[in-house]
Order: C-alpha cells, then structure tokens, then sequence
C-alpha cells in the first residue's frame, strides 16, 4: 500500500512537470509511452484504453484530454500491480531483448520469471538482470520505461511498484 502511495506521488510529479509545464500531445505521448509498463502491471483495462485515446488524441481538445488522461492513468495506478500482470509485463520487457541477448540467457530469465509467477521468488529476482541486460543493450525506448526504476534509488524500496 505504501509502495503505491509512493510511485503516485512521483507519477503526478513526473505527469506535473514533463507534461502539464508546457502542454502538447507530443509531451503526453511520451509521459504515456515512459509509463507503459507501469500501467500494464497495474491495470490492463486502463493501459489499452489511454493507449487508445492517445492513438486517436484531438488537439483541439487536449486541455480535456489532458484532464481525462491524468485522472484515469491516476485510477490505474490505485490498483494493486498482480503478480500476473507483473509477470506479463516482464515477459514483454524480455521480448525487447531478443536481439541483443542470447536465447540461452533470455530463457534463463524467463525461467526466473516463471519462478516469481509462482511466488517462489520476488519481483526483484527477474528485475536484475533485466535491468544488468537493458543498461548493456536495450533500446533508448525500453531503458526509458519508468517501470523499470518508478523512484529514486536513494529511496530504497526493494519492493517494486
């Protein structure tokens, strides 16, 4: 509960001062697409339903949008991450690797994400080397993906969003 009061006060940080100073579809869409992963393991529902609006945002409106969009992406982050969207959002994370990462080791992951899915491991476990992999070769678009540190390190919250 703690750890979701936390990653909305820095989501409405992040939402105030990259998108809201300033105003433009262009700033939403690239809040949205850094928040991606964050709202998958969050709420499925509302990840492809803003991902929709912003597919088919009207400009003329966007004071509305912008007011829409902030209280809905709010009310996906109020509900609890599931081990199973966590586990559906790590294993699209992995997909970013394909290229960069041997087979041998991106089954390695997906085993340990497999092994958190049970619950025999936590959400940190298949993190790690998601992040090690990510910083060696991942794209600019997936090492921006705020899902993969949702606050300062500074902070020390082993638990995860």
């Amino acid at each position: 509960m703690m750890i979701n009061c936390i990653l909305k006060v820095y989501a409405y940080h992040h939402f105030r001062h990259e998108v809201l100073d300033g105003p433009s579809a262009h700033k939403l869409i690239q809040f949205h697409s850094s928040y991606k992963y964050v709202l998958m393991a969050h709420n499925q529902t509302l990840y492809k339903e803003l991902g929709k609006r912003l597919a088919t945002i009207d400009k003329n409106q966007l004071d509305q949008v912008l007011t829409d969009y902030q209280a809905d992406f709010m009310e996906a982050l109020s509900h609890g991450a599931s081990r199973e969207n966590h586990t559906n959002t790590l294993m699209h994370i992995l997909g970013y690797l394909k290229k960069t990462v041997s087979a041998e080791a991106r089954q390695d992951i997906n085993d340990v994400i497999l092994k958190y899915h049970s619950g025999e491991i936590p959400l940190s476990t298949p993190l790690t080397p998601l992040k090690h992999y990510i910083k060696q070769g991942g794209s600019e678009y997936i090492r921006a993906q705020r899902y993969l540190e949702p606050y300062p390190q500074r902070l020390g919250l082993a638990n995860h969003i």
